[in-house]
Parts: C-alpha cells; structure tokens; sequence
C-alpha cells in the first residue's frame, strides 16, 4: 500500500471514528433526555394519581350525602358536585378535569366541550378522538385500562392537532352508580412548568457545541496529516531525487570504468582482444597444461579499391563476428594489426582445427566479404613445450602467405 492510500486510509478512519464518536454521544444523550422525561412524566403521574384519588372519595362522599340527606336526585346530585367541586378546580386549555358514568360525559374540561361530548359513552369517545386523528395503537393501553374498569395512570391523545395529554383517573361507585373522575395535563405544559424543556435545550446545546468542537480537531488532525504528508513526499522526492543522482553518477563512472577496461583489453572497432593484451596472454599459456595449443592468422589482402572507409570498418565487424562465432572460450581472438587477426585454440590439434578453419572460410566465401577483399589464412600447433607462443606468432606475421 502506498503512501496516498494510507493517508486516505487514515483520515477515513479519523471520519469513521469521529462519526461514530458522536452518533454515539448524541444516542446517549438522547438515551438519557428520554429516559429523564419518562421519570418526570412518571413522577407527576403519581401526585395527579394521588390527587385523583382524593378527588374522587370527596365526589363519592358528596354525591352520597346529596341524595341520603340532601334529598337530591342522582342527576341533580351529579350536577352539585360538578358546580359545587369540579367547576372549581382547575380547569384550562392545558389541565381539566373529566367527570363520566357508564352512560356518558357529564363533565369536560368546560361547559363547552361537555357539550359537544354530551351523550356519548366511553367506547364512542375513543372512536371521535381516534376519527380526529388521534392514534389508535398509542391510545390502546388506556382504552384497554379504562374500558376493563381499572384504575391507572397514562399517556392519550384526543386530537392529531393537540400535544400529548398525560392523563389519571379512578373508578367510584355512588348511590349504586359508577363513576370515572380523571385529570388531563397537557405534557407539553408539564414541561414547561418542570424546566424540562430549557434543561433539555441546554443538554442538547452543549451536545451541539461539543460535536462541533470534535469535528474541528477530527478537520484540524486531518489537515496536519495532510501537510505532514506533503512534507514528507516532498523529503521523499528529494533523498530519491538525490539517489537517483547518485545512481547516475556510479553508473557514468562504471561505464567510465568499464570503457577504460574495455579499451585496455579490447579492439574499440571489433570488441576482440587488442594486440597487447594477446600477447601479455600469450605469454602465459606457454605451459604443457593447454597443449596441442593451435595459431591461426587471418590476413585481408587485395581489398576493394571502391571500399570507404565506413565500409571496411562494418566489414571488420562482421569478419570479427564470424570469427567469434568459431572461436569460443576458452580460446582466444585478437586484432592484432589493422589487417589482421590470430585465434589461438587451446587444447585442440591442428587437424580439428583445418575442419574449423574450412567452416569459416565457407562462410566468408559465402558473404558480400568475398567480393570485398581477400583473406588469407595461416596455421601453426604447437604441441610441446620448446616452441614459444609469441616467438611462432611474430614469425607468423612476418612470413609472406600463400595467394
């Protein structure tokens, strides 16, 4: 992996990391404003509870003693109590009170809504608010409480364009009659009356602020990374841009070096041994180790007037090939003048090398260099220890060849 990918690689997992971090936070803190708001909804549940239940057994002893000592009718003994004691609490647009028997509404809030509720029972109030848009599902807990007579506390909704309604009530029997007392609070005026709402604003304020801080070090560390990595590659560029300076200069003087060795060693036209170095290892075979050692000497006579000199040097070339061709390690191949080479075969009998000299001479004759010039060829074995290598080849040279 390269050094890019790595850094996209970092400041993806820097995002990654920062994104989660906070999805996280704000999960928690949202955990935790839920969690606070269904303690506090609680908590109120069960003094509105309490409340109720005191409201109730006053009800329930009123409506008594309106028809026991009173003389009252049931109906005119209901409408007592809910001038007398309903009407007196607190009854507004975010908390009421709602007064029923099994046959209906006898009280709502204010004489108004009872109107509009008036002669409907239980069931067919769930069915209008669920008709104004209220929902069903989340109304089902205290429909199902409220519908089996039970006691209880919980969270309804009446109309799709009101808020919440955090509501109690109880069941009472009076005069052989039952009874629901409850009380409604608008949840939304609970949390305002708490200070829930500005705690939560609060909390979720520093949640903003504490995100935004953490994006701006996640943004801040990424931009260093960056900069530290443009720093880095432009230190990288410059120690390769200097090794490879280096690499250059150790090449140019090997190929210096070489070209000094190569030019001490080698014919500059041919790349076959010069003259000097053959002779200097001339000198050193002159052992009984390599014998039979045999000489050839190839001289070029009668060239071509017409030749230039562009041509003769390709021609030397190619001759020089041909000769390597038949020539191998550990045998020798030297220009020893400007027209002429020597092949010294190491370990090989005159006659083995007649059959390697009548090869090549086939090839030659079978090129444009036969056309070009002449070469004469002269061979020498030397198979035992008195004759001297560079002595034989010198009087090679010297004697005339055979045209």
């Amino acid at each position: 992996m390269n050094n890019k990918n790595k850094l996209v690689l970092k400041v993806f997992a820097i995002f990654a990391l920062t994104a989660l971090f906070i999805a996280a936070s704000w999960r928690f803190v949202k955990y935790e404003i839920d969690n606070h708001k269904e303690n506090t909804i609680n908590s109120f549940l069960d003094e509105q509870y309490l409340e109720n239940s005191k409201l109730a057994a006053e009800l329930q002893i009123n409506l008594e003693d309106n028809v026991s000592y009173k003389r009252l009718t049931s109906d005119l003994s209901e409408k007592a109590v809910i001038k007398d004691i309903i009407k007196k609490e607190t009854n507004s647009k975010n908390r009421y009170i709602f007064f029923y028997d099994d046959n209906g509404v006898l009280f709502e809030k204010n004489d108004e809504a009872t109107k509009k509720y008036n002669g409907k029972d239980i069931k067919k109030l769930f069915k209008d608010w669920e008709y104004n848009g209220a929902n069903a599902s989340y109304n089902s807990g205290v429909k199902g409480l409220i519908l089996n007579g039970e006691n209880g506390t919980g969270e309804l909704v009446k109309d799709s364009r009101r808020n919440y309604e955090v509501v109690s009530w109880c069941f009472f029997t009076a005069n052989g009659k039952r009874y629901l007392i409850g009380i409604s609070t608008l949840e939304d005026y609970l949390m305002n009356k708490t200070m829930f709402n500005q705690h939560a604003l609060r909390i979720y304020s520093m949640c903003g602020i504490f995100t935004i801080v953490f994006l701006i070090i996640s943004i801040a560390f990424s931009i260093e990374l960056l900069f530290s990595f443009r720093k880095s590659n432009v230190l990288q560029r410059e120690a390769i841009n200097k090794n490879v300076q280096i690499q250059e200069f150790v090449q140019r003087v090997d190929t210096l070096t070489r070209t000094a060795k190569m030019a001490c060693i080698y014919d500059s036209l041919t790349k076959v041994y010069n003259r000097e170095f053959f002779y200097t290892v001339l000198r050193k075979l002159d052992e009984e180790l390599f014998l039979p050692i045999t000489i050839i000497v190839a001289r070029i006579d009668n060239l071509n007037e017409d030749v230039e000199y562009k041509k003769y040097d390709e021609m030397l070339v190619d001759i020089a090939k041909i000769f390597k061709e038949y020539c191998k390690t550990p045998n020798l191949i030297s220009r020893v003048d400007e027209d002429e080479f020597a092949m010294i075969f190491i370990n090989t009998d005159e006659s083995t090398v007649k059959n390697i000299l009548n090869t090549i001479e086939d090839e030659i004759g079978n090129s444009y260099i036969s056309d070009l010039c002449e070469i004469h060829f002269k061979t020498f074995a030397k198979v035992s220890e008195k004759h001297n290598l560079v002595n034989i080849l010198k009087s090679i040279r010297r004697d005339k060849f055979e045209v």
